[in-house]
């Protein structure tokens, strides 16, 4: 019998010597744990209270949310975000998710979210990285049609990764572009 879902946590009260995390998080789930629950709610909560300060939730939010969307509607139900150019497509892409998503039976998704102490107060970031089953994308081109100022995008696609560039230092895609990571700078808020 398969789990469908683990969590782990840990905190750390080490220096910031680069030996271990403030905060270590993973959280898995399998293929009918994804299609009961979402797994961003309680994320945020548990961030909330042990590792992000109130002027980062909104942010730290929008990465989750993002990144968790984007490796279960496309790497594990096989979406397609063009399909959302039109009113009508718009409709059919979240009536299409409802239906592979209740008749997901294999795949799984993983979180794993880091609190990284910095030797210089202030510097603290969070590394949040998302790994799916699915197949993965071309993620080098994608990375690259989006890039710069005569970045492309098609209908429906790539406002994500515009938004993961603004919001975090770094956002990197490995393996067959099925592991999304992140680098989010948890600055101290403005006085």
């Amino acid at each position: 019998m398969t789990r469908p879902l683990q969590k782990n946590l840990h905190r750390s009260t080490a220096a910031p010597d680069g030996a271990a995390p403030a905060l270590a998080l993973q959280l898995r789930m399998e293929a009918d744990a994804i299609a009961r629950a979402d797994p961003v709610p309680a994320v945020m909560q548990l961030l909330s209270d042990t590792a992000i300060g109130g002027h980062h939730r909104s942010d730290v939010f929008a990465i989750l949310r993002e990144l968790v969307t984007n490796a279960i509607d496309h790497g594990l139900l096989g979406l397609d975000s063009t399909l959302k150019a039109t009113q009508d497509g718009f409709m059919e892409y979240y009536r299409l998710r409802d239906v592979r998503l209740r008749s997901l039976r294999n795949g799984h998704l993983t979180v794993c979210i880091t609190r990284e102490r910095a030797p210089e107060p202030g510097c603290d970031a969070l590394r949040i990285a998302v790994t799916d089953s699915g197949p993965g994308f071309d993620h080098a081109g994608e990375l690259v049609r989006t890039a710069g100022p005569n970045r492309v995008y098609q209908r429906g696609r790539g406002r994500g990764i515009a938004m993961l560039r603004a919001l975090c230092e770094e956002l990197t895609y490995t393996g067959t572009g099925n592991t999304a990571e992140v680098l989010y700078r948890l600055t101290p808020p403005a006085a």
